[in-house]
């Protein structure tokens, strides 16, 4: 359902998700886990301000039925169910300041938590490395991967050069952190990463050159880390990259 006015439209929704369910293969002898249903409401706004700026804001509540949990049981990766709720908000803000220059920024807060778990997989580190796990209680933990808060600011200027344009954007995100596992215990801390690139292109861009670095500020970050009683892995992002890169275009070939 929504409603426009003017450069306005607000907008009210309601979704529902479904993920099958099925069977952990490494225990055939425990029941199957359910399917997971996630029901979703959301309210918000876009709108456009003097024709430079647009504003996209909106609320949101999640509820899940049967969430599905993965974790590590031995070696062994399983699947089990739990409840959970996730709410919050978020914003974004693009302006055109000047014909060359563009500005975007956003932020999000989301409350992402376990309402009922009372089978989760607990693990406790060892000295020695590896894991003891345990069976518990993980109500009100957070769920994995998902940060309480997230912000972004980038900019693109361009400029015209002589035989063509120059193009250069920079990008910075922020992360509040997020745990892993439904337990809490492992967890990636708050960071930020840096992207940025300069690009020049041709007239009527026939052809480009752009040259790209990400995670300028080189931190390490992870992707994923998983427990298990015989160690605790941990995937991380690339380090500082930088690339060049050639593009051209072609005309478009006449068939007869």
């Amino acid at each position: 359902m929504d409603h426009k006015f003017d450069d306005n439209l607000v907008y009210a929704s309601y979704n529902r998700g479904f993920k099958s369910g099925g069977f952990n293969a490494g225990t055939p002898s425990q029941d199957p886990y359910n399917p997971e249903i996630l029901d979703a409401y959301e309210l918000g706004l876009k709108s456009v301000i003097a024709q430079r700026f647009r504003l996209n804001d909106a609320i949101y509540y999640y509820k899940y039925s049967n969430y599905q949990a993965a974790f590590f049981n031995q070696s062994n990766i399983e699947v089990a169910n739990a409840a959970a709720r996730t709410y919050g908000a978020d914003a974004d803000l693009e302006a055109l300041v000047t014909q060359s220059l563009r500005l975007n920024v956003g932020a999000a807060y989301s409350h992402a938590r376990f309402t009922s778990f009372p089978d989760a997989t607990i693990n406790t580190p060892l000295p020695i490395g590896g894991n003891s796990q345990r069976f518990g209680s993980a109500d009100g933990n957070h769920l994995p991967y998902a940060p309480d808060v997230t912000a972004n600011f980038g900019f693109d200027y361009s400029w015209n050069v002589s035989g063509g344009k120059l193009d250069l954007d920079a990008n910075y995100y922020h992360s509040g952190g997020w745990y892993s596992e439904a337990d809490n215990v492992q967890r990636q801390k708050k960071y930020e990463l840096v992207n940025s690139s300069l690009t020049w292109s041709a007239a009527k861009d026939a052809y480009w050159v752009r040259l790209w670095g990400k995670n300028l500020t080189d931190r390490a970050v992870a992707t994923q880390i998983s427990s298990s009683t015989l160690a605790t892995a941990v995937a991380y992002q690339a380090p500082r990259t930088f690339g060049l890169e050639f593009g051209a275009k072609f005309p478009a070939v006449r068939q007869h």
